[in-house]
């Protein structure tokens, strides 16, 4: 995940409770102390995909894709590779 989109939260607070319509633009002091409770459960999933991320690899990403292609997959590519690049230089030439 850090890799992909660097280190930022799954979930932006905009602290909602300090303006809540029931306050009336004037919050009790209890009801802004700490974490509020979505806050708590967004960190709380962050933290558990966090660490299904960290758990995998590169190289387990590629087993998995290994593992479901049909074996003529990596000659495939191969060829397929060559002609694009033959069709460009047919294309430029």
């Amino acid at each position: 995940m850090v890799a992909v989109d660097g280190a930022k939260p799954l979930f932006d607070c905009r602290e909602i409770r300090a303006n809540c319509a029931v306050f009336e633009g004037q919050p009790l002091r209890w009801a802004t102390q700490g974490v509020c409770s979505i806050h708590a459960v967004m960190l709380e999933a962050q933290k558990l995909m966090t660490d299904v991320f960290a758990a995998q690899t590169l190289a387990g990403l590629a087993e998995n894709v290994d593992a479901k292609a049909p074996r003529t997959y990596h000659t495939d590519i191969v060829r397929r590779i060559d002609n694009r690049s033959a069709s460009r230089r047919s294309e430029v030439g």
